[in-house]
């Protein structure tokens, strides 16, 4: 018995304790459009949300990431979301998050969405969906 705690001992001390400080951030359902030849994200906005991180990638390894506490970004309900100049390719599939935040948050949340450019397209981004 003695040996059996000895053994289990280091391995939760290794391993850690799930709790309120050891939690994985929630997820936001992100909509994703094709307009014309523009890709654009969208989320149900609440007052106050800031978008402080993104990462948007493909199974292809080419991948944005990019950390902005410094100068968030303020997304306004119904407008598309920053790509940050990323050119969506058809036939790829994508998985995108955005770190977002509020002062009414407990927790920060992540915006996410995974999908697919129908082949017919070419998703390049332009000037109106980028937001700085």
């Amino acid at each position: 018995m003695i040996r059996k705690s000895v053994t289990l001992f280091p391995l939760f001390l290794l391993a850690g304790c799930p709790g309120p400080g050891d939690r994985l951030p929630d997820k936001v359902p992100a909509q994703v459009t094709l307009s014309g030849n523009n890709v654009c994200i969208t989320y149900p906005v609440t007052p106050g949300d800031y978008i402080t991180s993104v990462q948007i990638g493909s199974e292809q390894n080419d991948f944005v990431y990019d950390v902005f506490n410094d100068k968030p970004v303020h997304p306004a309900r119904n407008q598309c979301l920053p790509v940050f100049g990323y050119h969506f390719k058809p036939n790829k599939n994508y998985t995108l998050y955005y770190g977002l935040n509020n002062k009414e948050y407990d927790f920060r949340k992540l915006i996410h969405a995974a999908f697919v450019i129908p082949e017919n397209s070419s998703a390049n981004t332009d000037k109106n969906n980028q937001q700085k």
